[in-house]
């Protein structure tokens, strides 16, 4: 008999938070940077394994010499529900999960310590 083949899941690897925070205290990271990585505030967490974070982002217009600010709304896949809302995200592409989620999550970048409702 053959047994079905389950799809491998891709972990972000963990690290001690004392390495982390040494890390820090020398002025760099221990991530890798990934291409195309976003970073971005988490602005809704009602779907389960599912976030949608907010990127901002500023273009130059060449004719008049001005930056502006665009902004993206980008769903991401969140496997333990780390990140909640408010927080700041890092995220970059990955595997198309669903319709709109090819982003998953990183690294939660700090999280929000302001009341969600004031």
């Amino acid at each position: 008999s053959v047994k079905p083949v389950t799809p491998w899941t891709w972990v972000e690897p963990t690290m001690p938070e004392e390495l982390v925070e040494q890390a820090k205290e020398e002025g760099f990271r221990l991530r890798p940077t990934y291409s195309h990585m976003k970073i971005g505030y988490v602005v809704s967490d009602k779907m389960p394994k599912t976030r949608v974070a907010l990127i901002e982002y500023y273009l130059f217009n060449a004719k008049y010499g001005s930056w502006y600010k665009r902004m993206k709304k980008k769903h991401f896949h969140d496997e333990y529900e780390i990140s909640k809302l408010g927080d700041v995200v890092l995220i970059a592409p990955y595997r198309k999960k669903s319709k709109m989620k090819w982003y998953r999550l990183i690294e939660v970048m700090r999280k929000n310590d302001a009341p969600e409702h004031v």
